[in-house]
């Protein structure tokens, strides 16, 4: 009997490896969506376990120039699809 070893990943990039796990059709906009529900949500707990979906958002609004704090403007996911290109 074989032993493997499970690496343990951070949640953003669980959901960037699996998105239609995570969301309803793996769209880039709900990705952005539940990174943000989880980067509201860490403000009102005392310790934060993971991180990661809040840097992930922070380089992508640097990368494509916009504050995804607020209401992303309509062109917003077009923006992200160029950078990926």
């Amino acid at each position: 009997m074989s032993t493997f070893e499970i690496k343990q990943q951070s949640l953003a990039v669980m959901v960037l490896k699996r998105p239609k796990m995570f969301t309803v059709n793996g769209e880039l906009s709900e990705i952005i969506t539940l990174f943000r529900g989880y980067e509201i949500a860490m403000d009102n707990v005392n310790e934060v376990l993971d991180d990661s979906p809040k840097i992930a958002l922070t380089w992508l609004s640097e990368k494509v120039d916009l504050n995804y704090k607020f209401v992303p403007p309509a062109d917003f996911v077009s923006k992200v699809s160029a950078v990926s290109e």
